[in-house]
């Protein structure tokens, strides 16, 4: 449960916990059947959307998304043109191999990537990540998978 969910249980008199934890129940039961409805029907189980997760920069210096990043002028042909894919593979590594700045926590990914896109340093990588980026209207969709999946296996 989150923060909130937790004041107000802590909050509530004693004699109106029942009426608390009854809400809870009643809330938490649509949205875990709505998390099973959208596991079931939007696999998360694809390089696309597995490509579309490498960008966050909590990923950096591990070598899958290093590897889905590479991979990803294959899948989206329209971002990174044929020639510049040497210079994209190129780019890459020195994305990875870079000390750029942590992101803040909490901090939405499509900050920290206008960030690195105003830097300058890699045009090619910040224009694929926020090419993904709006495609997915931000980082919110991850982060709404992410809860659904804590609370559907949570419910197991």
């Amino acid at each position: 449960m989150g923060d909130g969910v937790k004041r107000l249980s802590t909050s509530a008199p004693k004699s109106r916990l029942d009426v608390v934890t009854k809400f809870q129940k009643n809330v938490l039961k649509p949205y875990v059947e709505h998390s099973r409805t959208l596991q079931k029907k939007m696999l998360l189980d694809n390089l696309l959307l597995q490509s579309a997760l490498a960008i966050d920069p909590v990923c950096r210096k591990h070598s899958l998304p290093l590897t889905l990043m590479k991979d990803f002028p294959d899948l989206v042909t329209n971002v990174i043109s044929v020639v510049e894919r040497d210079a994209y593979d190129l780019e890459i590594h020195k994305y990875y191999a870079a000390s750029l700045r942590q992101p803040q926590q909490k901090e939405p990914v499509d900050n920290w990537w206008m960030e690195v896109k105003n830097s300058r340093q890699f045009p090619l990588v910040s224009n694929k990540a926020c090419a993904m980026l709006t495609c997915f209207h931000g980082p919110k969709v991850k982060s709404s998978f992410s809860i659904m999946n804590s609370v559907y296996l949570f419910q197991k």
